[in-house]
Formats: structure tokens, sequence, C-alpha cells
């Protein structure tokens, strides 16, 4: 049958994570363990915040936590190692 997949395996609910696999802005090397990296989506709302106050000086916070949060999307951009993803 066309467009039917023929592995229902890989699609059903049971074969999806519980939870998404957590993906870090930071990392560091041993003999830092995993708990001490820093999640992206905490890294992202610190440098929001921070920018937030930075352009609070000129009448343009909604715009610092915009560019604080895309901050992570340069970052992707740029040629560093690969995120890590558990």
């Amino acid at each position: 049958m066309i467009g039917k997949s023929t592995n229902s395996a890989s699609t059903s609910p049971a074969a999806m994570p519980a939870t998404p696999p957590a993906i870090y802005a930071h990392t560091l090397p041993p003999p830092a363990t995993r708990a001490d990296w820093e999640p992206l989506d905490r890294h992202l709302a610190k440098v929001a915040s921070l920018a937030r106050d930075f352009a609070n000086a000129f009448g343009a916070v909604e715009w610092g936590d915009l560019l604080g949060r895309w901050h992570g999307a340069a970052g992707a951009a740029s040629p560093m190692p690969a995120p890590q993803i558990d």
C-alpha cells in the first residue's frame, strides 16, 4: 500500500522516548560529569536575563530578551563542536 509504513515499531508510542534528550549549551571535560554541564534551556534563560538587564538602560527590554534567547541559535550555527545530547 502506498504511503503506509511497513515498520510500525518505529512509530509506536512505546518506541519513543518518554522525555526528550537533554541538550547542553556548555560541557566540561573529565573529571567533570554531566551533572556539571549547563543545559541549553537554563543557559538561554540566563543569557536572556542578562541581555534584558543591559537593554533596559535604553528602553529595549523585550529586544534584550529576544536577542539573549537567539544567542543559542547563533551558537548552534557556529563552527564549534556539536552540542552534547544524552
